[in-house]
């Protein structure tokens, strides 16, 4: 998030600008993020006035505005029509200590059935700072193959980047994009969860088409160790992911809530109706 400062005590003759993290927890010991100082004032200003919560809307349409709102949420504007507070799918925290928004996760594959098998990574965190996906390598090949051999779709191969998130585009060959299915995705509300949650992610929420047989798949490999917890793999889900999600960041329950966004896509539209242009037709 970056923070431009208008208004303020003692300070108020100069302007600042800086980037503010927004991860539940500081990765600097003598310094708090700054949900945690929400979280120890008990609110803003010492007072009880704005809770550590927030919640992130993004928009897929080019020209208009996300919103990211401080110490609550509001479900009926940013939620699809007709979704109300109990349609919020709620997920603890993975681990007890983390620098990053980390879920639970379950099996992944297709909206037609056909699943990833043996994947490593059985976490997934939300960063609304990528523009793309970050995928283990190994889970990138489990993915990649399964492209191949049922929708042939076709990828190059990708450089492997331990050390940095530098995202590496796969330049791939589509068969034929427009019928390539939803990718499924299982969030769970807790380790000991047997049912979880799907959510699903349009083809053009993971693959871009560029046409003329050209795709681009926009989950990458990366095997950058992450968070507290060293050895673990994640999927990093970024802003893709989170134009599909109204996303909710509980800090005071550790916890996260998911509902399913405003926003309209090619694929969900019924016949004749067309979806909004995605941000991301830019990549």
């Amino acid at each position: 998030m970056f923070l431009a400062v208008n208004e303020a005590s003692d300070i108020d003759k100069d302007k600042f600008s800086g980037i503010v993290g927004l991860g539940p927890a500081s990765d600097v010991g003598r310094l708090p993020s700054f949900i945690e100082q929400i979280a120890g004032l008990g609110g803003a200003g010492g007072e009880a006035e704005m809770a550590p919560i927030f919640s992130i809307f993004l928009t897929n349409k080019d020209g208009t505005n996300g919103k990211i709102t401080f110490g609550g949420y509001d479900v009926e504007k940013f939620a699809a029509p007709g979704k109300t507070e109990k349609d919020v799918f709620w997920a603890s925290m993975a681990h007890a200590a983390t620098y990053f928004w980390v879920m639970n996760m379950g099996e992944i594959g297709f909206s037609d059935g056909n699943k990833m098998q043996s994947l490593i990574s059985k976490h997934m965190i939300l960063d609304s700072g990528l523009t793309y996906a970050l995928i283990p390598t190994e889970d990138f090949k489990i993915l990649t193959t399964l492209l191949d051999s049922k929708y042939g779709v076709k990828c190059a191969s990708s450089s492997k980047d331990k050390n940095t998130a530098q995202v590496n585009p796969s330049d791939c060959t589509c068969k034929d994009f427009n019928a390539l299915p939803d990718l499924n995705m299982k969030v769970l509300a807790d380790k000991e969860d047997k049912t979880g949650k799907v959510l699903s992610i349009p083809r053009e929420l993971y693959i871009r088409d560029k046409g003329e047989g050209k795709c681009r798949l926009l989950l990458n490999p990366n095997d950058m160790q992450v968070g507290a917890n060293y050895g673990d793999n994640y999927w990093i889900m970024g802003d893709q992911f989170m134009q599909k999600y109204y996303t909710i960041y509980d800090h005071a329950n550790w916890r996260m809530g998911l509902v399913e966004s405003k926003n309209t896509f090619a694929t969900t539209q019924g016949e004749g109706e067309k979806g909004e242009v995605s941000i991301l037709d830019k990549i």
